[in-house]
């Protein structure tokens, strides 16, 4: 995780320590794991404040993408499949 989105994540999320951090190391699921366990999220609560999140900090917006480990929606209808 670059130190920018670090810096991010430690701002939307104090309770998330260091270690958290580097446990998580960029990837989805570890950080949808420690909002649960620090914060009592359930797992669709803490994926829709990832979003939240997500939807803040991107230069591009993410509404419809999928991500690694189930998070975000399905492709817009209009996205062929592949």
């Amino acid at each position: 995780m670059s130190g920018g989105l670090r810096r991010r994540v430690k701002n939307q999320w104090a309770r998330l320590t260091d270690g958290d951090l580097d446990y998580v190391g960029g990837q989805a699921t570890r950080l949808l794991d420690r909002l649960e366990e620090r914060y009592g999220y359930t797992r669709p609560k803490a994926e829709r404040e990832l979003l939240r999140f997500l939807d803040l900090v991107s230069p591009i917006p993410l509404r419809g993408m999928r991500a690694v480990g189930g998070v975000g929606g399905a492709p817009p209808a209009n996205t062929p499949r592949r």
